[in-house]
């Protein structure tokens, strides 16, 4: 967990990071839950460097994580079927 929250800072994370912050002081200031909760989000994707892709539909930079995946070849068996 700290190799990914030390490690790949770019430009964008910083970003995601500050802008996050910025919302969730200003949902303060407006006593608004839900910029609160927003500000949060953006921070927290920004802190663990993930995205909103779902459950590993991509990544937002460790390509060490991603493990090549050798493509499945099955064989096929086909049957005819007569209609008449």
């Amino acid at each position: 967990m700290r190799e990914v929250i030390f490690t790949g800072w770019n430009f964008m994370r910083a970003l995601r990071v500050f802008l996050g912050g910025v919302i969730l002081y200003q949902s303060i200031l407006a006593h608004d839950s839900m910029y609160g909760f927003a500000g949060a989000l953006f921070m927290l994707t920004g802190i663990f460097n993930i995205g909103c892709c779902g459950a590993g539909g991509c990544s937002t930079g460790f390509p060490t994580q991603q493990k090549a995946k050798a493509p499945v070849t099955e064989e096929v068996e086909y049957e005819e079927i007569n209609s008449k």
